[in-house]
């Protein structure tokens, strides 16, 4: 008995230490305005791929806020590239992004958590794992695609609930993540990251 104990305190071990390596961000926010980039900048990020719907707009809005804008315009001013890459719809992207004359690019049909797409827009605009950071509100898309990149990631709040929209499989497993990232004091939900202390533990 106490070796089939001990062989599950192992598994559950094992388990919880992949979840943290492909689920935990570098760094965790409320929003993207909360996102110092001055300080990413001085660290040596140039480059930021960041997700559309409910990061960095709710998916319901069709153009680009106040609040987006002026953070995309406050990248340029510290010399960060600013890329979208979403996994929406090449109409509702490109309708969305010819808004942004700062823009440095917008993909759609990423395909995240997938890498192929996100590994050909690194390519093709001169990026690299020390130099890049990703931006997203969900775990299982953006941040496990920015782990099995080796990225720096920035996980947001969600600026819509669609929950109600998930599949009751799709909600058991983001919980089950959550709890796990918990458990091994990876991620707590509302406790939000101080960038000096996250940044050197990781990649750069």
């Amino acid at each position: 008995m106490a070796k089939k104990s001990n062989t599950n305190v192992i598994r559950q071990s094992v388990l919880g230490k992949a979840i943290v390596n492909y689920f935990r961000p570098t760094y965790y926010f409320k929003s993207i305005s909360k996102i110092d980039l001055k300080y990413l900048r001085d660290v040596g990020i140039k480059n930021i791929i960041c997700d559309l719907d409910n990061t960095l707009v709710p998916h319901y809005i069709g153009i680009p806020q106040r609040k987006t804008i002026n953070f995309i315009n406050e990248a340029k001013q510290n010399n960060i590239n600013f890329f979208i890459a979403s996994n929406n719809t090449g109409k509702r992207v490109e309708r969305f992004s010819k808004n942004l004359s700062n823009l440095d690019g917008f993909y759609s049909n990423i395909k995240k958590p997938l890498t192929m797409n996100l590994t050909r827009i690194m390519a093709e605009n001169d990026m690299n794992i020390k130099n890049t950071i990703m931006i997203g509100d969900q775990l299982e898309m953006d941040i496990l695609a920015a782990n099995i990149l080796h990225l720096n990631s920035i996980l947001v709040e969600p600026l819509f609930d669609e929950s109600y929209n998930y599949s009751n499989l799709t909600r058991f497993i983001e919980k089950f993540i959550y709890k796990r990232l918990a458990r091994f004091n990876a991620l707590r939900k509302g406790e939000y990251s101080s960038l000096e202390s996250n940044i050197d533990n990781k990649i750069l």
